[in-house]
């Protein structure tokens, strides 16, 4: 871990002391500096900051959803997924799973999520534009026998 220094609001240093079993770095403060501080919550105990080992992921998420396209992206989120699990419910009988195993529960939400993906890039594929479709395997259309259009 790289060393991060922190400061309670009297300006009282804290530093790195250990990293527990549950996922938290503990910086304590020098002993005895909390004796007549108005933010301890004993006046015989000394300070301990908490901080989870996954705080840089959790600025960064925290930044995304602040920012303009987390956003527009709060906006979007009710017409896009949640419209796509209300479907994969309706549609795709996953209100009630019809197994019992876990890993046979598992293979069909999987298989539901493929259906809809595929159904979705059917319904995309009218909008992809011509210069991301390859060509077909570089026949040319008078070798083939068929009425092929090329892409280039």
């Amino acid at each position: 871990m790289t060393e991060t220094l922190y400061c309670c609001p009297n300006g009282v240093p804290f530093t790195y002391a250990t990293t527990t079993s549950q996922g938290y770095h503990e910086f304590k403060a020098p002993k005895g500096s909390c004796f007549n501080c108005p933010f301890a919550l004993k006046e015989d105990m000394d300070r301990v900051l908490r901080i989870s080992i996954h705080q840089p992921t959790y600025d960064r998420l925290r930044e995304m959803r602040l920012s303009w396209i987390g956003k527009i992206l709060r906006i979007v989120r009710p017409q896009t997924i949640e419209l796509s699990f209300a479907q994969s419910k309706e549609n795709h009988g996953l209100r009630y799973t019809r197994y019992r195993c876990l890993q046979k529960v598992e293979t069909q939400v999987l298989m539901t999520g493929i259906i809809q993906n595929l159904k979705r890039w059917a319904k995309q594929a009218p909008f992809i534009t011509t210069s991301r479709t390859p060509s077909y395997i570089g026949i040319p259309s008078e070798k083939c026998g068929y009425n092929v259009k090329k892409y280039t």
